[in-house]
C-alpha cells in the first residue's frame, strides 16, 4: 500500500521539485495526475482481480508503481515526474484490492475491526511524509479533463444496463442495491468533497497563518496523519459491536460536517484550536472510510467485491477532486476581491503615504518580499500589512469551510438512507486459505465472479 498515500507525499515535495526542476505550467498534474488515474482505473481493475483473480492484480501494481516512483525519483523536468505519477497512480489503483483481499479472508463479523486496522496502518506515511514541508495545487484545470471520465463512466454504465453481459463492469447485482450500494457510494464522494476542504486550506493555513518555519511547518502538517491513526482504530470497534450501521454512519458524517464548519474559527491566533480540529478531520475521514467500505463489501455479492471497492475509490477521488476545483476558485476569487483592499486600508491607517499604497500592496499581496517598494513602508506598516495579508487569507478560508457545510449536509441527508449490516455480520469466511496458497470461495455456483477452487483449478 506504499502508493495509497502518494499525494500526501506529494503535498510535502511540489515546492521543493518546482525549484529544482521548474518551474512549469504544468506543475499541478504531478498531484492531479494520479488523482485522475486512480478516479478512471478503479472500478475496471477491481472487476478484473475478481476475475482473473486480486494477487495478479497486486503483483502489477507494486511493479507499476515501483517503475513510477523510480521515474519521478531520477526526473529532470516536471513532465517527467508527471510521467511517473500516472504509473504510480495505475499502480495505486491496483493496490486498492487490498480493501478486498482483506475483507473476503476474514469472518464478515469481523471486518468492521479489520478494515479498521488496515486504514490505520496506511496513515503514518501521511503523517510523517509531511515533514518535508507542503504545496498545494493552484490550477483548476483538471476540472474538465475529470467531468470527461465521469461523463465515459456514466456512457459505460448506460450501456451495461442495456446489455446481458457476464463480466459487465459494473454489474446489474450491484448497481440496483440502492440503499446498499448506490446511495452509500454517493456518501462516499460527498465525504470526499467535505475532507478535501481541510486537505487544500491546511497547508496554506499553516504557512501564511502560523509559521514559516520548514520544521514546524511538518510537525502541524502531521495533525491529519496522526488522526487518522486512531480514527479507523475506533471506526472499526465501534461498527463490530453496535448493530446500527447506518445511525452510526449518519452521526459520523453529522459530525464531520460539523468539525469542517467549525473551522471557519481561523484565524492568526487559533493555531491550537486548528490543529485540534484538523486531528479530528483526520480521525473522521478514517472512521468514514472504513464505515463505508465495510457497508458495501457487507452489502455487494463476493464475486462483485473487487468492482465494488473500484467504484468506492472512485467515487472518494472524484469527489475529492471536483471539490478542489471549487474550492480553488473560491479561494481565489475572494483573495482577489478583497486582499488587496485589507492590506491597502492597513497600510493607510499605519500612515504609509498614498501614493506609496499601491507599489507596497502589490509587493505583500504577491509575497514578493525582494521588492524594492518594501522600502517604502516603515515597520509598523509593514508589520500591519503583514496582518491584513493574514486577515485577507482568513476571510477566504472562512469562506471555503462556510461552503463545506452544504456538501455535508447532503451527504447526512444520503447516509441516513442507508441500510444496516447488523443481519449480514456471520461468521462466514467468504474466501478459505489452504495450504498451498491454495482458495476455495463458498459461493461456487455464482456466475460473473472469478472462483478458485482448493484443487488450484480456475472457475467461471
Amino acid at each position: 500500500m506504499t502508493s495509497v498515500r502518494y499525494c500526501d507525499a506529494w503535498q510535502g515535495v511540489g515546492d521543493m521539485l518546482m525549484c529544482s526542476i521548474g518551474p512549469s505550467s504544468d506543475a499541478v498534474w504531478m498531484v492531479s495526475a494520479t488523482y485522475v488515474t486512480v478516479s478512471a482505473l478503479s472500478p475496471f481493475v477491481g472487476r478484473f482481480g475478481d476475475i482473473f483473480g486480486r494477487r495478479k492484480v497486486l503483483i502489477c501494481g507494486s511493479v507499476l508503481a515501483a517503475i513510477g516512483h523510480l521515474i519521478s525519483a531520477t526526473a529532470h523536468r516536471i513532465n517527467t515526474v508527471i510521467g511517473g505519477a500516472v504509473l504510480i497512480g495505475a499502480g495505486s489503483a491496483m493496490h486498492q484490492v487490498c480493501w478486498s483481499c482483506l475483507g473476503e479472508v476474514v469472518p464478515r463479523k469481523k471486518r468492521p475491526m479489520a478494515l479498521g486496522v488496515f486504514e490505520a496502518s496506511v496513515f503514518p506515511g501521511s503523517a510523517f511524509g509531511a515533514l518535508i514541508g507542503l504545496s498545494r495545487p493552484k490550477s483548476a484545470g483538471t476540472l474538465a479533463p475529470m467531468l470527461i471520465g465521469v461523463a465515459i463512466l456514466a456512457l459505460c454504465g448506460c450501456w451495461e444496463a442495456f446489455t446481458n453481459n457476464p463480466y459487465a463492469v459494473f454489474p446489474h447485482g450491484i448497481m440496483r442495491n440502492f440503499r446498499g450500494f448506490t446511495i452509500v457510494i454517493g456518501v462516499t464522494f460527498l465525504v470526499g468533497m467535505i475532507y478535501y476542504s481541510t486537505l487544500i486550506l491546511w497547508p496554506e493555513e499553516i504557512q501564511v497563518l502560523f509559521t514559516t518555519e520548514p520544521i514546524t511547518i511538518g510537525l502541524y502538517s502531521m495533525a491529519i496523519g496522526m488522526g487518522g491513526l486512531l480514527g479507523g482504530l475506533i471506526a472499526g470497534v465501534l461498527f463490530q459491536r453496535i448493530n446500527h450501521a447506518r445511525w452510526l454512519l449518519t452521526g459520523l458524517i453529522t459530525v464531520f460536517t460539523a468539525c469542517s464548519g467549525l473551522q471557519a474559527i481561523v484565524g492568526p491566533g487559533t493555531h491550537i484550536a486548528s490543529t485540534i480540529l484538523v486531528i479530528l478531520i483526520g480521525a473522521l475521514i478514517s472512521a468514514a472510510t472504513v464505515a463505508t467500505n465495510t457497508m458495501v463489501q457487507l452489502h455487494v455479492p463476493h464475486q462483485y467485491l473487487g468492482v465494488a471497492m473500484g467504484l468506492v475509490t472512485t467515487a472518494r477521488n472524484v469527489g475529492g477532486s471536483v471539490s478542489t476545483t471549487i474550492y480553488t476558485v473560491i479561494l481565489q476569487n475572494d483573495l482577489t476581491s478583497h486582499l488587496a483592499k485589507f492590506i491597502a486600508t492597513a497600510l493607510v491607517t499605519a500612515g504609509l503615504p498614498l501614493a506609496d499604497v499601491p507599489a507596497v500592496t502589490g509587493a505583500l499581496a504577491t509575497a514578493n518580499t525582494t521588492s524594492p517598494a518594501l522600502a517604502l513602508a516603515s515597520p509598523q506598516a509593514l508589520e500591519a500589512g503583514i496582518y491584513a495579508v493574514k486577515m485577507g487569507y482568513t476571510h477566504a478560508f472562512k469562506l471555503v469551510y462556510y461552503v463545506s457545510i452544504a456538501f455535508g449536509a447532503l451527504g447526512i441527508v444520503c447516509a441516513a438512507f442507508t441500510l444496516d449490516i447488523g443481519h449480514l455480520m456471520t461468521s462466514q469466511v467468504d474466501v478459505l486459505l489452504h495450504e498451498g496458497a491454495h482458495i476455495k470461495t463458498r459461493d461456487e455456483g455464482v456466475s460473473g465472479g472469478h472462483i478458485i477452487t482448493h484443487t488450484g483449478e480456475e472457475k467461471s
